[in-house]
């Protein structure tokens, strides 16, 4: 073989190796969740006169009405799934069966809010937990309504959901109802992250000084923070 025909057999293969890692950097940088900054929600929902969504509330397993004001008071993890997910869905709530391993002894809640809920009812839901050993009083898995879900999601927690599709982040909310963090659970540093940010959470004392805390707001208003008054207020926000 000629050096003429080695060099350019030698220059097509660079060319290809160089095509094949820009190709992965692009479906890489596509597939990657968009960075939260970019889904913080400035206004109301387009065609809508509701104000945003500071508080939430859905149907829990048991069939009880929870909500975010049913929380205060606790560090809790946020995250989003269906059920009849078998790979990645299932791997995200193997995750968080890790964490509530380690955090519930110390008083942090999961709460995990299907994007499927016309398949998920509570019955499913209820199957689902078992399968991941789900504490009742330790993790929550809420269904409702479609299009208040996603709501919930960009709204409270400032992330893109849609039916049977959500972004891959665990949300760290903290004792008087503030998002404090967004985590990639594929992503073992920032699972590290997220355990280092439960435990500061968790000493905090006193809610954060640029943030109206919920908590704060109902207790000057004569508010009730029960289930019930959660609901109302839910259903006056929809």
């Amino acid at each position: 073989m000629s050096r003429g025909v080695i060099v350019w057999l030698a220059t097509l293969l660079i060319l290809a190796g160089a095509g094949t890692v820009w190709t992965a950097v692009r479906l890489a940088q596509r597939n990657r969740d968009l960075p939260v900054e970019t889904l913080a929600v400035a206004d109301a929902p387009p065609g809508s006169d509701q104000p945003l969504l500071k508080e939430f509330t859905l149907t829990e397993r048991t069939d009880r009405a929870m909500g975010s004001r049913d929380l205060l008071g606790h560090v809790w993890i946020g995250s989003f799934f269906f059920a009849s997910c078998p790979g990645s869905c299932r791997t995200q709530n193997l995750e968080l069966m890790a964490l509530q391993n380690e955090f519930a002894k110390k008083g942090v809640k999961i709460v995990s809010i299907t994007c499927d809920p016309t398949t998920d009812t509570t019955a499913k839901l209820r199957e689902y937990a078992e399968s991941f050993s789900a504490v009742p009083d330790a993790w929550y898995f809420l269904t409702g309504d479609l299009a208040y879900i996603r709501r919930v999601g960009t709204e409270f927690f400032r992330v893109w959901v849609d039916e049977r599709g959500h972004m891959d982040r665990f949300l760290a909310v903290d004792k008087w109802g503030n998002v404090r963090g967004h985590f990639d659970w594929h992503d073992k540093a920032r699972l590290k992250d997220l355990g280092a940010m439960l435990d500061l959470l968790l000493a905090e004392t006193e809610p954060p000084a640029d943030v109206t805390p919920v908590m704060k707001t109902a207790q000057h208003s004569g508010e009730s923070i029960g289930s019930e008054d959660a609901s109302r207020d839910a259903q006056e926000t929809r």
